[in-house]
């Protein structure tokens, strides 16, 4: 970094560039910033992460959802028989609407009927989507800085957090942020991803270790990044077949394994954590929680995240704030995911509560939606028919291309909720709902053939903007 020091103006770079003209006169001149490194460059606001001026910034740790640090995440609690019953719950379901809840002879019945998202080439298009997976190769080792003779990078954490997020969107993510791995934060380790509280501890050997009961981290190692990635837009909403799980995932294990790569290749080391999905984007600002449970939503792209994922490293990072894009207050009246759920894994309340509802899960400390994972799991891979994802597709956040609340109707709904009951009945009224589940799928609507007709845009995951029929 060192080789590129020199004192430079706006104005003098500007003009390297054969960028300058006429236009900016000696005044502009006279007041253009100086800047001593490209890194100040690629430092000041201008090029920084911005969101809109709606989404408002707020405490650390504090994010829209309510958080009793003190309580959260609880003792264990784990309730099989209860998990079990739910899942008998759904099942009954699926025997009602079907006859039967063998997928062998479902999916059969389904292919000879030709229904649509389970006939043969949605099939064929599935299957294809399902026949390989990357990650990081068994060959692949990281850059070597003994051979290159340089040190491990050094940036102020303002810097790396920026770099990060350049690097991380290069390699397919859409959102990016940072937190600070203190003792809060660390009970979102210690909570895991299921309802048995993982012991943390730090040490001194520089191992990371996880097993099933306990996370040890490295000391120094003091930063959590988190990430978000897109499901193909299309596929969810047309669902041919379960063609967005792994599809999706695809590109989850690939933008993963890169943005982890690059960490290690900077000369630092990173970690995943054993933490539920959005935990850590939504301290982060990345997302905000939801009435549908661990789904999260992304202000700047609605409810589409395929996943979240997180690393701990000692990587330096600056810290970027949870944020109030007014989306959790939304969710409050919407109710739009709960009523289009068949199973009502999602809540139909009027106000989130602090009482824990899921036996099986059974985290304390959060002020939240319940969601029935146990009922909701056992459905939507399967018995949909294809990947279910209606609570997403119907979202009125779902995407701002297609969705009722485009950018200045989600500023109003930010700033003004008295109007949150009439845009969800406007998303309704321009006929965003016509999907349904079960055995009335895509029954009153031709978005299957829609997919089928159009070329759509490249790994599907933007609105097409036109169709070859």
């Amino acid at each position: 970094m060192s080789k590129f020091h020199s004192n430079v103006s706006r104005r003098d770079f500007m003009k390297a560039l054969g960028l300058t003209g006429a236009g900016l006169g000696a005044v502009a001149a006279a007041t253009a910033p100086v800047f001593h490194d490209m890194d100040e460059v690629l430092s000041t606001p201008d090029t920084e992460w911005k969101n809109p001026w709606w989404i408002k910034d707020k405490e650390h740790e504090k994010p829209t959802v309510e958080v009793d640090w003190d309580v959260y995440p609880g003792s264990a609690g784990r309730d099989t028989a209860w998990n079990d019953q739910q899942i008998a719950n759904t099942m009954a379901i699926v025997e009602k609407e079907y006859g039967t809840t063998d997928l062998d002879i479902l999916e059969a019945r389904w292919a000879q009927q030709n229904v649509p998202g389970m006939s043969l080439r949605d099939r064929a298009l599935e299957n294809a989507a399902n026949c390989c997976n990357s990650g990081l190769k068994s060959s692949w080792k990281p850059v070597s800085l003994e051979e290159l003779g340089v040190p491990k990078w050094q940036g102020s954490p303002e810097e790396n957090l920026h770099m990060m997020r350049v690097a991380s969107r290069f390699f397919g993510s859409y959102a990016s942020g940072a937190a600070e791995l203190n003792d809060k934060t660390l009970r979102v380790i210690k909570a895991g991803r299921g309802p048995t509280p993982m012991n943390v501890v730090y040490t001194d050997t520089g191992v990371f270790k996880k097993t099933s009961t306990e996370v040890t981290i490295p000391n120094g190692w003091n930063y959590a990044f988190t990430w978000v990635m897109q499901h193909p837009q299309l596929a969810l909403s047309t669902s041919p077949g379960e063609v967005t799980n792994p599809y999706g995932y695809f590109f989850c294990t690939n933008t993963a394994a890169r943005i982890r790569a690059f960490i290690q290749n900077l000369g630092y080391s990173q970690a995943e954590p054993t933490v539920g999905t959005g935990a850590f984007p939504t301290l982060t600002g990345v997302t905000e929680m939801t009435r549908q449970g661990a789904n999260v939503i992304v202000p700047s792209h609605g409810a589409m995240p395929r996943r979240t994922e997180t690393a701990l490293t000692n990587l330096p990072l600056a810290y970027s704030p949870p944020i109030d894009s007014g989306i959790y207050k939304f969710c409050h009246t919407c109710k739009k995911c709960a009523e289009t759920c068949i199973t009502g894994s999602i809540s139909m309340e009027d106000e989130p509560s602090w009482e824990v509802r899921d036996k099986y899960q059974n985290i304390p400390g959060l002020k939240h939606f319940y969601f029935n994972y146990a009922s909701c799991g056992s459905w939507k891979s399967a018995y949909g028919p294809g990947y279910c994802g209606m609570c997403l597709s119907t979202c009125v956040f779902r995407n701002f291309n297609e969705s009722m609340v485009h950018p200045l109707i989600q500023s109003v709904a930010a700033t003004t909720p008295i109007f949150n009951g009439f845009f969800r009945q406007m998303d309704d009224v321009f006929g965003f709902r016509t999907n349904q589940m079960g055995s009335k799928a895509h029954t009153e609507d031709d978005t299957i053939g829609q997919f089928w007709r159009t070329i759509g845009p490249e790994h599907g995951l933007l609105t097409h903007f036109g169709s070859h029929e």
